[in-house]
């Protein structure tokens, strides 16, 4: 698989296959929650070293925070898609940055501006709105998906399919 950005580089089916179990090992232990998450940790685990993991994950994301930023941000959409109003209005975004696995509530805004144009700021005065949006734009294209709650925001959905091996 080429990639569409380009360059030149074509993919490999060993760092396919190697992101393959990096992600299903960052995923399937939550690892992404984890703020202080090294990228030796996941080499250990997977049984690679950290050049392989680096070359694997760059092939696909710009690098190794911007993986985890986006999954920490797929975690932080399905917790807001899963609260009640109530609930969410009375989450500080300083807990919610760090529940999510971000070191900051700076680090976490701007990873969510920059994969969704919004700010939690933002999110949090118009969250109604927010969902509604949510649930129109996206059940029509994610009607695989198992249930509404599973949705993501559009812009951070279409940059998710865009660096998706799958």
């Amino acid at each position: 698989t080429c990639s569409s950005d380009g360059t030149d580089r074509c993919l490999s089916v060993d760092y396919i296959e190697l992101f393959c179990r990096i992600d299903d090992v960052v995923r399937d232990n939550s690892l992404y929650l984890d703020s202080k998450l090294r990228l030796e940790v996941i080499c250990r685990l997977v049984g690679t070293n950290r050049t392989y993991a680096s070359r694997a994950i760059g092939a696909k994301y710009k690098n190794f925070s911007e993986y985890l930023n986006l999954l920490r941000l797929e975690y932080f959409v399905l917790v807001i898609l899963s609260k009640p109003f109530h609930l969410f209005d009375t989450i500080d975004c300083d807990d919610m940055a760090i529940s999510c696995g971000f070191k900051n509530r700076r680090s976490f805004d701007r990873a969510l501006l920059r994969a969704s144009g919004l700010t939690y700021s933002q999110v949090r005065k118009d969250l109604y709105n927010f969902r509604q949006n949510f649930y129109a734009k996206i059940l029509p294209i994610s009607s695989s998906r198992s249930s509404p709650s599973e949705a993501f925001p559009p812009r951070l959905l279409l940059h998710l399919r865009s660096h998706s091996f799958k």
